[in-house]
């Protein structure tokens, strides 16, 4: 959990570890045997939590913890 940000769930962290690996929302979909519209949203939901804008912010909240 990153600290003063809300919770979030296994696969949002699943799918936060999947971005900073690097891979592409269709690569991640396999990856974790769900549909891209789900992808879509978690990313949706991290997003709202984290108060972010995109991707690049969740590598940048990742590495600075």
């Amino acid at each position: 959990v990153l600290s003063g940000k809300k919770p979030l769930t296994k696969k949002e962290l699943l799918v936060c570890e999947s971005i900073f690996d690097g891979l592409k929302n269709d690569e991640m979909a396999i990856k974790l045997d769900v549909t891209l519209p789900t992808i879509k949203f978690h990313l949706k939901n991290i997003y709202s939590k984290l108060g972010i804008n995109g991707r690049r912010e969740i590598v940048k909240l990742i590495q600075s913890n």
